[in-house]
């Protein structure tokens, strides 16, 4: 990518400058200047787990799938019931919280079941790219942005379950 950089650059010099500054590391390198590991705490992860296992209480609904926060959960959690994200703003949750909590909710699978890890970007392109969870194969490296995708999700853009078929 470097090489097509400079052989297209106007300026090499600053053409690579800008490029170096743009680049994102290899997560797995020790130079994440932009990003910053953060883990998701226990706190967090059982907060996420109450708040699903309360909907299903209140709502009398069993999850179709073990995992809990299985994606394929988090899509039937939306859509039976009251629905979830309506549920919880009539209990004075905002917006945002609730795709905070469905965003750990896919995070807490993809970090236990498919090897992930959770990053803080210091440098977002938006307030929806600030928590990214990225996976290294080989030379790879595929990213994942919770909050984004979640927001995709509740506008019918995509869903929960067609995450795992992606990655």
């Amino acid at each position: 990518m470097n090489f097509l950089r400079r052989l297209f650059a106007s300026k090499v010099k600053d053409g690579l400058a800008t490029a170096e500054k743009r680049a994102t590391p290899h997560p797995s390198s020790s130079n994440l200047y932009r990003f910053t590991s953060l883990p998701l705490t226990s706190e967090d992860k059982q907060k996420t787990v109450r708040i699903i296992e309360s909907y299903l209480e209140n709502q009398q609904l069993q999850v179709p799938t073990m995992p809990l926060c299985h994606p394929s959960n988090l899509d039937f959690l939306l859509h039976q019931g009251t629905g979830f994200v309506e549920f919880y703003r009539n209990k004075g949750m905002t917006h945002e919280q609730v795709i905070e909590q469905l965003a750990n909710a896919v995070s807490i699978y993809l970090l236990d079941h498919c090897g992930y890890k959770r990053y803080e970007d210091s440098n977002p392109e938006s307030p929806k790219k600030t928590i990214t969870l990225k996976s290294v194969k080989g030379e790879s490296v595929a990213s994942i942005y919770p909050i984004e995708y979640c927001n995709a999700v509740l506008n019918k853009e995509t869903t929960f379950a067609q995450l795992l078929t992606k990655i």
